[in-house]
């Protein structure tokens, strides 16, 4: 199976009550940024909290999960997004959500594909800090 015809990488993110809102949704856009720039779908994700149920942002806002975190987590990177913001539950997979992100796409995808994903997002969220 080539890298075009695989299915996309799941992530799941775990949200915990009072998670940081712009944290998560940063996350959550470059998940999507990424498949944009790839023209095709790298990543699938999903939202959970540990029982389901909704869970209150940093301001107050209520979401609803997808699902609860299941016994054994299937996916292919979990991040845990809380009051003090969004990281991978795994450390071994990197100490930032970027930085997990591309070494997905380089371990599946290749370290072209990778590099490109990543100057893209580098520069968006530079421009988010200006």
């Amino acid at each position: 199976m080539t890298h075009f015809e695989r299915a996309p990488l799941a992530v799941e993110l775990l949200i915990q009550d009072y998670f940081d809102l712009l944290a998560f949704a940063r996350t959550m856009e470059s998940l999507r940024l990424a498949n944009q720039l790839a023209g095709r779908a790298l990543f699938r994700w999903s939202t959970l909290s540990r029982d389901s149920a909704p869970v209150r942002a940093s301001n107050g806002m209520r979401i609803t999960p997808d699902g609860a975190l299941p016994t054994t987590p299937t996916a292919d990177l979990l991040i845990l997004c809380d009051a003090t913001g969004s990281r991978p539950a795994d450390h071994t997979q990197g100490s930032n959500i970027l930085e997990a992100l591309l070494r997905l796409i380089a371990r599946h995808d290749g370290d072209t594909l990778a590099g490109e994903v990543g100057a893209a997002l580098g520069q968006g969220q530079a421009a988010q800090l200006h």
